[in-house]
């Protein structure tokens, strides 16, 4: 099983069964070989690199974004961004 060693200070909620939105993108996660992937447009990433492309842009853009576009996305889970 996957266990992911850094704190993500983004939230992730989950839509539905594999199905999330991380910050303001809605992801697919999957497990492949006890190690966790984002598909995507038919590929696989691993979380680790899905992260490094992905998670400042993230942390900035919920940062920008109106409070209530945001609990309309993640709920009350504001506290989550720091």
């Amino acid at each position: 099983m996957f266990i992911l060693k850094k704190r993500i200070k983004l939230p992730i909620t989950r839509v539905s069964q594999g199905n999330y939105i991380f910050g303001t993108k809605t992801v697919m996660f999957t497990e492949k070989n006890d190690d966790l992937y984002v598909v995507g447009n038919g590929n696989y990433i691993p979380l680790e690199k899905f992260l490094e492309l992905n998670l400042d842009l993230e942390l900035e853009k919920v940062r920008l974004m109106p409070s209530d576009m945001f609990a309309l996305l993640h709920g009350n889970k504001l506290e989550a961004v720091a």
